[in-house]
Formats: C-alpha cells, structure tokens, sequence
C-alpha cells in the first residue's frame, strides 16, 4: 500500500513549493517606474497642504493623494534604545565621564547632565569645564570635530541623562591624512541615533580599551592644565561637498520605509512607464559614490548666515546678553526646533566661554520649558554638530533645541530639503511668535531667582 508513497511524496513537495512561489510578494518595480499612493489621512495635516515632494518628479516617480487612511503616531514615534553599559572613565567635582558601550564610535563618551535642567552657576562651569576638556582630549587624539547630544528621556545605567559625544574627523598623525567632509548617510545614522536611539547592530562599535585609557591620560591633562584649542589651517572654513546617489537613495528608502510604517503609502507599477530614461533610471545604474547632484557652498566667517542681520531679524525669538534664540528654518519637528546662537561669531563650541556658557544655558533651558509647556507629552533633545565632519553646515556654532519628531515628518523632511525647501517668513514669523511670550516667561523666572 506505500508503493507510491515516493511519487506521491515528490508530488506534495512540488505543490507546495509551488504554492509558497504564488504567495510570494511581487517583486517592486524598477525605481523610475514606480507610482506612490499617499493616504492622506495617514499623514500629519500640515503635509497634506500641497506639499508635494519635486524630488520624486526628478526621479520618475509619480505621486498621487488618496482619501482615506488614520493617523498612528504611536506607530512610528517611540524612540527604540537598546542596551549601553557604562563604564566609568572619571569623576571631575560631581560630574561624571563614562565610556559607553556598544556606541557609535569607539571613543563614544558620556558626560552626566543632570545639571543641565538647574541654574545653578557652580555645576554649569564645572559640565563646561568638563565638556570642553572631552573635546580637547579627542583633538590630542586626532580626533577635529565632535557630534553630542542629550535626550533628556534617555536614562543611562547610572540613572542620569548623559551628554553624549561622538567623536569625529580623525586625523591619521602617521600619514597626515584628515577625513573633513560632511558625508551624509553617516550623518543620517548618526542623526537617527541621536534622536530616536535607533542604531542598527552592524553600526554597533565596542570600545577599544588602549584607545579609552589613552583617552583617560589625554582628558586628565585637561583638567589639570587645560590647553587653548589648536586650529589648523581651514578648519573653520570648509566646503559641503556634493550629495552622492546612494545619500539619496537611503533618504527615499528611509522615506518609504515610515510611510509605510504609518499605513500611508502604497507602490504600484506605473501604468504608463515613461520611455524617456529618468533620473531616477540613471541613479539607479550609476556608482553609488557618484554624484546626484553639485551645489558646493563654500562656508567661512565672511559668508556666514548667522552675522547676517536679516537672517537675525527674520527667524529670532528672543535675545539675551548676547545670545538669540533663532526659529529653524528647515525644522526637524514641525513648529518646534529652535536654535540657541552667540551673537558674536564663534565658530566652534570649544571656544564659547565661562559668562557666555552661563546665557547660552539660560537661553537653551527657558527654551526647552517653553517648549516643553507648549508640548507637555514630548520629550526634548539637545545636539550640536561641532565641525564639518560631525555635521556643522554653518561656522557659528548653535546648539539645536526640539521636541524629538515624529520620525515620519523628520523623514519627509529630509527628502523636502533635497528640494531645497525651508519655511516660509509668514510660518517663522508665525510659530516665533508662538513662543516668544513663553520663552521670555522662564527667562524672567530664571532672573528672579536669588
């Protein structure tokens, strides 16, 4: 009775094969052949208002708004930590300096930044001193420029905020070779981190310990006798290169990935495929360290937005003894990313100091509790991009305030600002004026305390 049992065994092997090939979802189309279906009702409401994306044309991609479609922020908002062990590198009058680990550098330092929510002189000059001698060790160490943040939700092993800082534009002393461009897939991993705690395992760096205890004898000698900044030729003049295809090729994938996330993008084949070759056909062939497109600026402080009058006079919010809150015109959060900036044209954070430290706190905290009141449920991050590898677009050094984003609008965002799109005067003016009673209330509270 099991004569057939081998023919009859082939048989089911055949047909479920087959059936697991029917199930399998249809290959994407070819980029330039794609049509993107946008749920209007799944996307925030100041995206709905026509604000259609000129890059996804240049591509080949057409784009059309359906009906339909519910918001889920609780879908694509949550920030997604993973598990940093801390180990102590020193304590220097009450503040804290840790190693963490994995990080995204191999020298990927934490300063303790409780004292970043108080106004108390004493422990803001004491976290300046510190701050700054990280950032002086890590140039003893060949390391120009530094990315560091704070997400005041991150709660570290040692049950403290920590200012977090990544080293960057490391200087080989043996070849003299120096990496200074903004290369922008890192600086989207390294944003991404910074904002959502999202860093994927393959980017996961473990701490190297020569190089951590090299470190220690480096920031000892700091604090101890601290050293004036070093600035080699052109360090604070430098050049944005040009946007590589494969850069834009991860902001549309990062793009699409959160739409679809949010339930609000379908991918269809055109109908009728263009016959021309697009844009998006030659991105798609070309290296992905080709260029997608050139709009080299060159910026040195006698071509800097931040001394220019009208740029003052068009975003600020408030001033204080020197030190402006400006309105950021390509925010990552919608109405709700600020920048604090010194008056005078200072270049590198490494060179703010002691008076002007204590009003670029006050400026930055009566900020945050603006923003804060204005948002209760989110949660606020500081960062500042401190050189041209690390980021800095501008040399006058600022320190960014938001509201962490919804990453949905921060990918759209990002894909507006290859149109080269930024708020309008009437939206500045609007949102500054918003906020500027508010910020100028924790202001007042902050004189008036003893």
């Amino acid at each position: 009775m099991f004569s057939n049992f081998p023919g009859l065994f082939i048989f089911l092997c055949v047909f479920l094969l087959g059936c697991t090939a029917q199930e399998a979802p249809p290959e994407e189309p070819a980029l330039q052949d794609q049509h993107w279906e946008i749920q209007e009702g799944a996307i925030p409401a100041f995206l709905r208002e026509g604000q259609k994306l000129k890059i996804l044309d240049r591509l080949g991609i057409q784009t059309s708004f359906v009906e339909g479609g519910a918001e889920k922020p609780d879908a694509v908002f949550d920030p997604i930590y993973f598990s940093q062990s801390t180990r102590e590198i020193l304590t220097y009058k009450g503040v804290g300096v840790y190693a963490l680990s994995p990080g995204f550098e191999k020298l990927h330092i934490g300063i303790s930044a409780e004292s970043l929510l108080t106004n108390d002189a004493e422990k803001l000059e004491t976290f300046r001193t510190v701050f700054q001698a990280v950032g002086r060790a890590y140039q003893a160490l060949g390391y120009r420029d530094y990315y560091a943040f704070v997400d005041f939700q991150k709660i570290s092993d040692e049950k403290v905020p920590l200012f977090e800082m990544i080293p960057e534009g490391y200087q080989d002393s043996k070849t003299g070779q120096e990496v200074r461009e903004v290369n922008i897939r890192r600086k989207l991993q390294r944003t991404l981190y910074g904002l959502f705690g999202y860093l994927p395992e393959r980017f996961r760096k473990p701490q190297n310990p020569a190089l951590q205890e090299s470190f220690h004898i480096e920031l000892l000698k700091e604090l101890r006798q601290p050293r004036q900044r070093t600035i080699s030729p052109g360090q604070d003049c430098f050049i944005r290169p040009a946007i590589k295809n494969q850069e834009v090729l991860d902001m549309l994938g990062f793009l699409k990935e959160k739409l679809q996330k949010a339930g609000a993008l379908k991918v269809f084949r055109k109908k009728s495929p263009s016959q021309e070759k697009s844009h998006g056909e030659q991105l798609a062939k070309r290296p992905e360290d080709a260029e997608f497109s050139r709009a080299e600026l060159k910026f040195d402080s006698g071509n800097c937005a931040f001394c220019r009058p009208e740029v003052i006079q068009n975003q600020k919010t408030c001033e204080k003894e020197g030190v402006v809150v400006l309105y950021n015109f390509a925010p990552y959060s919608q109405e709700k990313h600020f920048m604090v900036i010194p008056r005078a044209h200072i270049p590198n954070i490494q060179d703010v100091s002691k008076e002007m430290w204590e009003h670029f706190h006050k400026l930055a905290l009566a900020a945050t509790q603006g923003l804060s009141e204005k948002t209760p449920q989110g949660h606020v991050i500081w960062f500042v991009q401190n050189g041209v590898s690390a980021g800095q677009t501008v040399p006058h050094t600022h320190l960014h305030v938001l509201i962490r984003p919804n990453p949905l609008v921060f990918a759209y965002r990002l894909v507006q600002h290859l149109d080269g799109n930024r708020e309008s005067l009437e939206s500045i003016d609007r949102v500054n004026n918003q906020y500027r009673g508010l910020f100028q209330k924790y202001l007042s509270k902050m004189e008036n305390i003893p």
